[in-house]
Formats: C-alpha cells, sequence, structure tokens
C-alpha cells in the first residue's frame, strides 16, 4: 500500500506468533494500555504505543464488537491502518479464535 493515499476508512490488522487474527475494516479499536484504555477511531493521529495485558476490542464495519484476551503486545497507527501484534489470545466469551496461517 503507498503511504501517502490516506484510507477513508479505518484497516485493522491483528497478528499473533500463531498467525493473522483480523484483517478488515473497522469503526473503532480499543487498545488496553498502561494508563487505561486507548480508543482508536479515523484519523487518528500517527501512534506506536505498548499494548498492556487486557482486552482488546474492535468493531468491524457494519458488525458488532468483538473483543480478545491479549497478554501483551505493540499498536501503531498511521494513515488509517492500525496494526497489532500481541501474544495470548483468547477470546472473552471462550470461543477459539479462528486464526489465518
Amino acid at each position: 500500500m503507498n503511504p501517502k493515499v490516506t484510507l477513508k476508512q479505518n484497516h485493522l490488522f491483528i497478528s499473533s506468533q500463531d498467525g493473522v487474527i483480523f484483517s478488515g475494516e473497522v469503526d473503532k479499536v480499543t487498545f488496553p494500555g498502561k494508563l487505561g484504555s486507548l480508543q482508536i477511531l479515523r484519523s487518528h493521529a500517527p501512534l506506536t504505543t505498548i499494548l498492556e495485558k487486557g482486552r482488546l476490542s474492535y468493531s468491524p464495519k457494519n458488525s458488532k464488537s468483538i473483543t480478545i484476551e491479549i497478554e501483551e503486545g505493540v499498536g501503531y497507527v498511521k494513515n488509517n491502518n492500525i496494526n497489532a501484534l500481541i501474544t495470548l489470545v483468547k477470546k472473552s466469551d471462550e470461543e477459539e479464535i479462528k486464526i489465518n496461517k
């Protein structure tokens, strides 16, 4: 993707040590941080942050919110691209997460 192109919608990419967990358009993302949660909406300023143990949630476009438990990770935001590299993946409702390998 050309870094000079700003997407109209947020695109979220979540990856763990086991593979890709999610890649797609989202309305919002909430990262767990050391001082509390951090919500990312469209056109957020560029950001790199450490993700703490907690709940990472995201709302796929035209769908209900999904929450996963993470042990730790790193979040990166730029030009409506949101990346989360995480460890210890577990769905909050105890369902198994589908990993795309």
